[in-house]
């Protein structure tokens, strides 16, 4: 049951005169200051649980006394100094909880006399030193070590804990390389070595871990390639190979993962076509290819995936069309394409994606006009298409985008007007419509966005976006005043050579007097030219 308490304070000494306490249940409040030592003469004590409170000082050495605790549960504190030696001495203990703690120092030698001791979980501390030996040879079901300081190799007696069940050495300072025969942990559910400085090849005998449901690797450097008996874990849920120096093809065997919801595989050097087969894995949510070598194109069958939320292929050697089954897809989320070699338009199909918040294209090789149905994406938040060959005008149905925060149509071929509501919602942030070829008015909307700020050459948009606030209308054609209230005061905003017809608004687009000045220069060459 939830605890709804919100007690606060500190645990005040008086508490050690329960001595027939069996259970003390103070979790989940807004406790202060230190535990006290009194608390060692609960000696009925069974079950002590003071996770996530605000509790600090060091843990009294006196809770060694408590010879009848089975669980020991301290998470989310804020502690000082280390484990106590003297734990050793809760010989019935069968829960060791204390992650995310402040816990500094070493893990103590005398745990390992802890022989009925099924979880140990010290994560998200400042544990440094070496991990005392006979740990791994407990009988432990959970272990989790991750987020911590530890000195030393990920040791070849791991695949003796038979019984494990989770195993967390993410982050923990362990190195070295998985166990080659890491299939003897038949039992294990979740396994997260990401981010150890693993070297070496994924082992052949990890297609024996049949329970597996989470399985992270990434943030290594592992080498070679994806072995085929990955297709043997078919209670798969998650897997994650992300950066590392992985290459190859992905095998075909991964079709078999029909469980799979979250797959990783970027930042690695895979090559070779995206498999078709991938579009039997109906439970797919999250698809993260990018930053490869992967070539083809995209395959027909992605369409299948029905409940994938967000596909990420950016930053490889794809070609061919974007599939019109991409369409299929209404619980996508964000769809990252950037940096590829796709041709052909952008799918009408497209507008079927409602629930799209990010749409990124750019750096392709697309052309033709934006389809209408682009329109219907009112949720969509980011829409970067520069870097393309697009051309004809921008889509009145545009107008309904007043989600939109970042908007890139940059180094395209577009004509005609801008979208008139283009900022009618106030969001947008970062707007670049340098190097085409539009004409009219600079949208009367902007003047909504008092976070715009014009940027004539804004540097170049890759994915993940900079957080910054820019705009570009470099290279274009406009007519009529500029709406120069949308600028920072404190900002300046260079427009350049920009090519721009009309009066200036003093005194907005600047708040430098040479700045002014220039632009004004540069209007009245212009104009001077155009009238000769």
């Amino acid at each position: 049951m939830e605890n709804l308490n919100s007690l606060n304070g500190s645990i005040p000494p008086q508490i050690g005169a329960l001595s027939n306490l069996n259970t003390l249940d103070l979790s989940t409040n807004k406790l202060s200051g230190s535990i006290p030592n009194s608390i060692g003469n609960l000696f009925k004590l069974s079950y002590l649980n003071l996770h996530a409170n605000s509790l600090s000082g060091t843990i009294p050495s006196e809770i060694a006394q408590l010879v009848g605790l089975q669980q020991l549960l301290m998470r989310n504190n804020i502690f000082s100094g280390s484990l106590p030696q003297e734990i050793g001495r809760l010989r019935n203990l069968r829960i060791l909880d204390i992650p995310y703690s402040n816990l500094t120092g070493t893990i103590p030698m005398s745990i390992e006399k802890l022989n009925n001791l099924s979880r140990l979980d010290v994560a998200g501390n400042h544990l440094s030193g070496n991990i005392p030996q006979r740990i791994w040879h407990m009988d432990l079901k959970i272990l989790s070590l991750a987020l911590n300081n530890f000195d030393g190799f990920i040791p070849k007696e791991i695949v003796n804990m038979r019984n494990l069940e989770i195993l967390y050495l993410q982050g923990s300072g362990l190195s070295g390389s998985m166990p080659e025969e890491i299939g003897m942990l038949g039992n294990i559910v979740e396994l997260d070595m990401s981010n150890c400085n693993l070297i070496g090849s994924i082992p052949i005998s990890i297609g024996a871990l049949a329970n597996i449901s989470l399985l992270k690797l990434q943030d290594n450097q592992l080498f070679g390639h994806i072995p085929r008996e990955i297709g043997k874990l078919v209670n798969l849920k998650i897997l994650y190979l992300g950066n590392n120096n992985l290459s190859g093809s992905i095998p075909h065997e991964i079709e078999f993962l029909k469980q799979l919801g979250e797959l990783d595989l970027s930042g690695n050097f895979f090559s070779g076509k995206i498999p078709s087969t991938i579009g039997n894995l109906s439970n797919l949510n999250s698809l993260y290819l990018y930053a490869n070598s992967l070539s083809g194109s995209i395959p027909d069958e992605v369409g299948n995936l029905h409940s994938l939320v967000t596909i990420q292929l950016l930053r490889n050697n794809l070609s061919g069309q974007i599939p019109a089954s991409i369409g299929n897809l209404v619980n996508l989320d964000s769809i990252l394409l950037d940096e590829n070699k796709l041709s052909g338009s952008i799918p009408s199909t497209i507008g079927n994606l409602s629930k799209l918040s990010s749409l990124s294209l750019a750096l392709n090789e697309l052309t033709g006009s934006i389809p209408s149905g682009i329109g219907n994406l009112t949720n969509v938040r980011v829409l970067s298409l520069l870097g393309n060959d697009l051309s004809g005008n921008i889509p009145i149905e545009m107008n309904r985008l007043t989600a939109l925060e970042n908007l890139q149509l940059a180094d395209n071929n577009f004509i005609g007007h801008l979208p008139t509501n283009i900022c009618i919602g106030g969001k947008l942030t970062n707007f670049s419509a340098s190097n085409n070829s539009f004409i009219g008015l600079i949208p009367e909307s902007l003047k909504n966005c008092f976070s715009l700020i014009r940027f004539y050459e804004p540097p170049p948009m890759i994915p993940p976006y900079p957080d910054t606030t820019e705009s570009s209308f470099g290279n274009s054609y406009h007519l009529g005043e500029d709406y120069g209230w949308i600028c920072s005061s404190s900002e300046i905003s260079n427009v350049g050579s920009f090519d721009y017809f009309g009066q200036l608004s003093n005194g907005h687009v600047s708040s430098d007097d040479k700045d002014e000045d220039m632009v004004d220069s540069e209007d009245t060459e212009m104009m001077e030219s155009e009238d000769s």
